[in-house]
This record gives structure tokens, sequence and C-alpha cells, in this order.
């Protein structure tokens, strides 16, 4: 399949354009932006990515060109990134969190492309960069040994937001779907939310630390995820071939932890807090809080949750939240008596209203439990 262009590596020489040829289907948008004129966007790498320490950022190099992908440290030598990555380049560095190690080498299983810009859908683009020194995390993520059901909800970590390089890491959800129906029999498939620099960073089962792909590439539409589980045994063989031979005590073998996040609790709010309170009772959507510009609430309670309701305006507004610790919002349209969710774990959303005014619901949460302030507001651009 032709018009594919990977996002995965941002050159300085400039960035891998995205091409538009390709018409393939995807999951269908919710009924009701399609009967109401409005739809609700993800603001792209909105929610910082701390509770996944074994997310990587990559600097490779070679004559003339530096480029820039995402990674994942897998075991405390081998980090898991992009083919394309990989392919070409001569050198390579790897940040985690405040440490970096340079690499000894690096290769590919079959991804051999000579720096080609298209997403070659015979191929498998998987690349492991093999450190010098080790990296010791309390734990490493798992691979993922089957395919997973369409409809599986994973978690995209990229260093790009809105656009931006940065050397900090963003994640977004997305739901998955088997890609060889439209021709790419070795990845994953689902709504564009990687961007340039994204490339190589890794999709989590949502909820685990079980990497099930990594950004691959994209059109303007859609994205393909390389699977991992197609690899598993190629991927096993090269981080037995390269224990820890001094220094640290990490095993080289996935334990599958789960890092938690670094959130305190605490519930008095340094989000700033603005405007009116939270109104209790609002923990359904039956008695959803009115946002009109913004409001400062308390998420108190391992059950709590709190429901707000917000007329969107003709237009195009913003929803943001701001919390002390990992509160985000599922947002979505009242249709009737049911919210139906278009976004989910969201810390920013941009609506866009093409018709009359739109109800939107939105849920507020917090993924751990954490007692914790937050301020959340609206805003028209």
């Amino acid at each position: 399949m032709q018009g594919w262009s990977r996002p995965a590596v941002l050159f300085l020489l400039g960035a891998t354009a995205l091409s538009s040829a390709i018409h393939c289907a995807s999951p269908p948008p919710p009924p009701a932006p399609r009967s109401v004129g409005a739809t609700i966007a993800p603001i792209i790498g909105g929610v910082p990515a701390t509770e996944y320490g074994e997310a990587a950022t990559l600097t490779m190099h070679k004559p003339g060109i530096v480029g820039y992908c995402s990674a994942t440290v897998i075991a405390p030598r081998v980090v898991l990134t992009a083919g394309h990555c990989v392919d070409s380049f001569v050198s390579w560095d790897v940040y985690v969190g405040t440490e970096s190690r340079a690499a000894e080498g690096a290769e590919t299983f079959d991804w051999n492309e000579a720096g080609a810009t298209n997403v070659n859908p015979n191929h498998h683009d998987i690349g492991l960069v093999y450190l010098t020194e080790p990296i010791t995390l309390a734990s490493y993520p798992t691979l993922a040994t089957a395919p997973v059901p369409d409809g599986t909800r994973v978690v995209n970590v990229g260093r790009i937001q809105d656009g931006t390089l940065t050397d900090a890491l963003y994640m977004a959800p997305v739901a998955v779907e088997d890609a060889t129906p439209i021709g790419f029999p070795f990845d994953y498939t689902s709504a564009v939310i990687i961007q340039s620099g994204d490339s190589g960073g890794p999709a989590f089962r949502e909820g685990t630390h079980e990497i099930v792909a990594v950004n691959s590439g994209a059109n303007e539409t859609l994205q393909v995820l390389a699977r991992v589980d197609l690899l598993t045994t190629w991927i096993s063989d090269r981080v037995a071939a390269h224990p820890v031979t001094s220094g640290g005590s990490s095993s080289s073998s996935s334990s599958g932890g789960s890092s938690s996040s670094s959130s305190s609790g605490g519930s008095s709010s340094s989000s700033g807090a603005v405007g009116p309170g939270e109104v209790e009772p609002n923990d359904t959507q039956a008695s959803a809080q009115t946002l009109l510009t913004s409001v400062s609430g308390t998420l108190a309670g391992p059950a709590d949750v709190d429901w707000y309701a917000f007329a969107a305006p003709v237009g195009t507004s913003q929803v943001r939240l701001v919390g002390d610790a990992d509160a985000t919002f599922d947002i979505g349209f009242v249709a009737d008596t049911r919210c139906l969710f278009a976004l989910w774990r969201q810390t920013a959303a941009r609506i866009t209203v093409r018709g009359g005014e739109t109800r939107l619901c939105l849920k507020a949460s917090s993924a751990s439990h954490t007692d914790q302030g937050y301020t959340l507001s609206a805003t028209t651009e």
C-alpha cells in the first residue's frame, strides 16, 4: 500500500511530510458529532507520561544528520524502538529520566530500507539498541506474546506535544485494530495521534506495562503500529545475548512490573484554582454540575468521580484540567440521558461546533484513586 509516510524521524534538515494519498476506512466517529456538526479532538500529548518510567527518548546520528525518536528500556542493556530509528544510522544516545547512555550497537529484524520515508508493509518496523552500560529500573515492561482483539485500548507514548519536539514524554490513549485488511499484516492501525519524533515509542495495553506495538508511521487519518508479538522470540534471544556483565544487579528478563506514578496525595490544590467550587453531589451524569468558565474541584476517596455539563458554543472551545496529581477527564456528547464518550483520560481537548450549541458531558477522575485538587476550565478560541 502506497502513501504511508512515517512521522517517525524528525530530522534537523526537515520533518518527514505526511501523505494524504491513502483513503482507508477509519473507525466511525461517534453518532453525535455527525448529527450536530461538532467534533472533539485531543490536544495530542496533553498528558505527561510520568507513570511509564521505562519510556525513553532516542537521538540518532549519521554523517551530517541528527534524528529523534522515542523508545522503551525493556532490559538493562536493551532498548526497543522502531526499525527505521535504527536503519541507516551509525550511533545512538538514549535518555531515560535524568540518565543517559550511549549505544554500542543496534539491529533490526528485517527492516533494511536505506532510510526510505514510506512504511514498508512487508517488513517489521522493529529495532533494538544495545547500551554500553545498563540502565537499572525497579521493573521492566513485558512484551505481548499474542495479538490483541480489535478495539483494544492502548496508550501511545511519544516525545511530541502539539507538533513541538520535546525532551519530555507524553501519552494519549487510542483503540487499535488489525491492520491486515488495509495491507499491513505486521501492524495494528488506529486513528492518527502520533507525530514526527513519536516513532519507536511504545504502545502499552491500557492500564498495564505490557507493550503490544511500537509507533511506526501515519498518513493524515490513520496510523500504523508495528506488532511486537510477532517478534517476541527474536527480541527475547537478543535480550539474552546482552546481559549485564559488570555493575548493576538488574536481571535481563522482563518482570512485568507496574511502576507507580510519583503523584502525591492531598486535597489542597497547587493548580492555581480559580472560579467557583465544585458542588456535591455531582458523582453521576444526572447530577452533573454546569461548567461555565472554570471550577475548582476535589477528588476524594477511591470511588470519587465528578461529572460536569458544558454547553459548547458555535466555533472552537478548549477544555483543560490541571490537577495536583494524575486527574484527567473523559468527554463526550449528551444523547438523551446518556453520555457518548469520544475521548478518555485527557487533560486538554478541543471542541469545534459548526451547527448550534452542543451539549457535552465530562467526567473527572483519578486512575490511581489519589486524593487531589484540580481546576477544570473552558475557554473559547
